[in-house]
């Protein structure tokens, strides 16, 4: 168990090994609550700065790995528990999208490549997904309309504009 600081300055306990995905709070998209974000079942917003937050969570989650948020930011998430890559549709690629992938029932859009995403999935366990091929896109057309949008974004506010971070 890790103990961490809610904004109140409460301590609370949780276990390493539940957290799904990690991240800086960007001013002006976060509620002011704290300085990083851990996913879970739910949403936890805690003081503790995000390297002290990563550190301690590897401790208990040997499967955590890094990419890139669309808006250039690095996150940490549970490899084993990600299904992807996911194919990424022209409507989606701007900010630099070029892969996803689906974690806590939610799609994380990321700037790496398909590949990089199915490496840290598959040396994670995790559910590997052949890497997408993007002949599907032919003619700038999705395929199956509403195939990427059929599941809720993590962030999806930053997926389509770039706060000052």
């Amino acid at each position: 168990m890790i103990t961490f600081t809610w904004a109140n300055g409460q301590k609370f306990e949780l276990d390493g090994t539940k957290v799904l995905r990690i991240r800086k709070t960007i001013k002006d998209f976060d509620e002011d609550l704290g300085n990083t974000l851990l996913d879970l079942n739910k949403s936890e917003h805690v003081q503790e700065l995000t390297p002290d937050v990563v550190k301690a969570v590897q401790a208990e989650l040997s499967t955590l790995s890094s990419l890139t948020q669309p808006v250039g930011e690095k996150f940490w998430f549970n490899a084993q528990a990600a299904s992807g890559p996911m194919p990424v549709g022209p409507s989606k690629r701007k900010d630099g999208i070029l892969s996803a992938f689906d974690i806590g029932g939610k799609r994380q859009y990321v700037r790496e490549s398909h590949e990089e995403v199915a490496a840290l999935i598959k040396a994670a366990n995790g559910d590997l997904r052949p890497v997408p091929d993007d002949s599907i896109f032919k003619n700038n057309l999705e395929p199956n309309e509403g195939f990427d949008t059929e599941i809720e974004e993590w962030d999806a506010v930053l997926n389509q504009t770039a706060p000052e971070v």
